[in-house]
């Protein structure tokens, strides 16, 4: 069980690698942005797309580190909905006050993993995360800012 858990980190830390040191400017979607959004969350392989990096603490949260430096900084920028919505991902707590949330891509993988695969099957595509929020209505300050 040692060997396989080794073995295991071993794959991840060199997947990692290879991602970081993928070409920054490249056509939208493909492996490099499908493999973000298995390994470090949802969103990030979509905002991948939109030409946003990766952010320290999100390729620290694929071997467990990272997890409470985000849970942290979340929960300072949006509060308890911050804290909540990091659960089924860093960026979407991070983007708590931004977009609200997506039930089958982003919050049911939490509890059925398999269903993670959506998100990074969109991210292969080459969609961005504004083209999904435009097309499913996410965007908070659209809603509040023109009445």
């Amino acid at each position: 069980m040692k060997k396989l858990a080794v073995l295991f980190v071993l794959v991840l830390f060199v997947l990692m690698l290879a991602v970081s040191f993928a070409p920054e400017a490249q056509a939208k979607g493909g492996v490099y942005p499908c493999m973000l959004s298995l390994l470090c969350g949802p969103r990030i392989g979509l905002e991948y797309n939109e030409g946003k990096p990766v952010r320290t603490q999100e390729w620290l949260q694929i071997i467990g580190i990272g997890t409470i430096w985000i849970l942290v900084e979340n929960t300072m920028k949006n509060g308890c909905t911050g804290c909540i919505y990091s659960f089924a991902g860093p960026r979407v707590g991070y983007e708590a006050n931004q977009r609200k949330i997506r039930i089958v891509q982003e919050c049911l993988p939490v509890f059925l993993p398999l269903l993670r695969v959506l998100p990074a099957i969109e991210a292969f595509q080459g969609k961005t995360m504004t083209e999904i929020a435009n097309e499913s209505g996410l965007n908070i300050s659209s809603e509040t800012g023109g009445a």
